[in-house]
């Protein structure tokens, strides 16, 4: 078994100090096997050509909720919600009304200063802000009804997109006009309203 160095030098283990490593390996591995009241852990060594690996991993086998660590159920749904729907009316709506807001003052500071902002998350907060209270106060008939974070991720969408139509009159429209393309937005309305 060889070794490398940092500076790239190679340096050949004897036989009796890989077998003590080995030894060593097992030892630690045999007495990490051993079940403890709350824990498994495990060592697995292997050999990759002449690198020797030890990996030890831990495993809660006692936990019945040790799936819940899984990325999988980090945000788990509520088992008594109903079934929802996460594309309706109403987050469309709002989110598209967010979006407009977002639009028009995008327009405005955009030309004024240059910079623009996302709707994303002003979408995804004021349309929690609206919609949540919305859904507990109104009838299902009216837009009430169950609102869970699919549906809000819906007006957000809905948001972000209408919020970015108008960044063509900050960027496109602007330059079409110092480069001469267009000649005033008097001459230029079929172009403009064609967008």
């Amino acid at each position: 078994m060889s070794h490398t160095n940092g500076l790239g030098a190679s340096t050949a283990l004897s036989k009796e100090v890989e077998e003590s490593l080995v030894t060593d390996l097992e030892k630690v591995a045999l007495e990490k096997d051993s079940p403890t009241p709350s824990s498994l852990e495990r060592t697995i060594t292997s050999k990759e050509g002449d690198i020797l690996v030890a990996t030890t991993s831990r495993v809660d086998s006692l936990d019945p909720d040790n799936h819940k660590l899984s990325h999988e159920f980090q945000f788990p749904e509520d088992p008594d919600a109903p079934e929802e729907h996460q594309f309706t009316f109403r987050a469309v709506f709002v989110g598209c009304m967010l979006g407009g807001v977002i639009a028009a003052s995008n327009v405005y500071l955009g030309l004024k200063t240059g910079w623009t902002f996302g709707a994303s998350l002003f979408g995804s907060l004021f349309g929690f802000a609206i919609l949540k209270p919305m859904s507990r106060v109104l009838p299902e008939k009216f837009g009430g009804g169950y609102f869970g974070p699919k549906e809000n991720v819906c007006c957000q969408s809905a948001a972000t997109a209408a919020g970015s139509l108008g960044l063509l009159f900050v960027s496109g429209f602007p330059a079409a006009y110092q480069l001469g393309l267009m000649k005033s937005p008097k001459e230029d309305f079929g172009r403009l309203i064609t967008f």
